[in-house]
């Protein structure tokens, strides 16, 4: 039905919208496999956002709670407790999960059934 009507360079934004949509949501749809949501590390005053794509498409990542995983504020004490917060989905966005764990510790992302 709407096969050649936005052939053109032109088209309404919730068309766009919509095609975004359903990209994403065919993102999450591989079961029992990681798909990371979102990252937190730090303390109380200073955080950063961590890069775990390396856990996504996979069904059970684990690693060490370190400084390494991405580039805190020079103010941060070096010694100070930190947290790593995880928000993953397994296969579907619908149901998402959380794990956290402290600095010098390791994480267990799972997805195993």
């Amino acid at each position: 039905m709407l096969n050649g009507y936005f052939s053109g360079a032109v088209r309404p934004l919730w068309f766009s919208f919509a095609l975004s949509s359903i990209a994403l949501a065919t993102a999450h749809t591989e079961p029992g496999k990681i798909t990371i949501n979102s990252a937190t590390y730090g303390d109380e005053r200073y955080t950063c956002s961590p890069d775990l794509s390396f856990c996504n498409g996979i069904a059970f990542c684990s690693f060490e709670v370190g400084d390494g995983l991405c580039a805190l504020d020079a103010n941060a004490d070096p010694d100070g407790a930190r947290n790593l917060i995880v928000d993953f989905f397994c296969g579907t966005p619908i149901a998402p999960k959380a794990v956290a764990a402290a600095k010098g510790t390791k994480i267990a992302i799972d997805c195993q059934f």
